[in-house]
């Protein structure tokens, strides 16, 4: 789909930043197109497809259709060596949409949350306190297993890091150094401390610092961050009432290995 009839099909509704969604959604891709390299031999296939899916969803027509089945999954490929579903959440219908986020999980063993931000023209990144709020009370609710309506008090230990190995909640930052362009991965506590009573925070305090995208996608797969997987209900709740509070669109991307086979 191109993007502009992606434009023309929102419903006559212009996004907030229609070009930030763009990005955001590609990025989603991106990130998916890395973490499945583990078992797809030629993942390019996987990104194109979960940039098109999450594009299309938006429509009007296809977010009746999907209300109408009452399933979440809007795509599921069956591989040789593992099964992927693609779904996508966005709580407000019809409402302009903030952002896109990624939700992997890896069935029975990890699930997390990643967003991405791009340095500004002017060399720092703005930071929504709501949505790191909300993330932090997201890991918590992933971490726990529990699925409150609300979590009217919740108390600043976000602000301190957690377990390594329960981290489900990370920002992907794309930064820009003499003209070449550096990704890393930051637990929501990082962002947290660096940020402090700021709302913007140069990219020279994260130069250089965090988890590339190599060691990112080593860790995820030897279960060393990511919160234990739960119950699908479960999942979708925490997953929605996320979306409907910040706003943003979840693509979420549902893996599971086959018996016989091991990553």
């Amino acid at each position: 789909m191109s993007v502009r009839r992606f434009q023309k099909d929102l419903r006559g509704k212009p996004l907030d930043n229609e070009e930030g969604f763009l990005e955001d959604v590609r990025q989603c891709a991106l990130i998916a197109q890395r973490l499945i390299t583990r078992l797809e031999p030629e993942p390019e296939f996987v990104r194109k497809l979960v940039e098109l899916e999450a594009r299309r969803i938006i429509v009007e027509s296809e977010w009746k259709e999907i209300s109408e089945q009452g399933k979440p999954w809007v795509k599921t490929l069956e591989k040789e060596n593992y099964v992927l579903r693609i779904a996508v959440i966005h709580a407000r219908k019809g409402e302009r949409i903030t952002g896109a986020d990624l939700a992997f999980e890896l069935k029975n063993r990890k699930i997390m949350l990643i967003q991405s931000k791009k340095v500004g023209s002017n060399g720092r990144f703005v930071f929504n306190r709501l949505q790191l709020l909300k993330l932090a009370e997201l890991e918590a609710q992933l971490n726990s297993r529990r699925y409150p309506v609300i979590m009217h008090a919740f108390p600043q230990t976000y602000l301190c890091p957690i377990a390594p190995s329960k981290g489900a909640a990370f920002y992907h930052l794309i930064m820009m150094e003499s003209s070449e362009t550096q990704e890393r991965f930051f637990h929501i506590s990082e962002i947290s401390f660096t940020l402090s009573n700021r709302k913007s925070v140069s990219q020279d305090e994260f130069i250089n610092m965090g988890i590339t995208l190599k060691e990112f996608d080593d860790m995820f797969w030897d279960c060393k961050i990511g919160a234990p997987d739960m119950k699908e209900e479960l999942k979708g709740k925490i997953l929605e009432l996320y979306s409907l509070i910040t706003n943003r669109m979840i693509v979420w991307l549902h893996v599971e290995e086959k018996s016989g086979y091991s990553s």
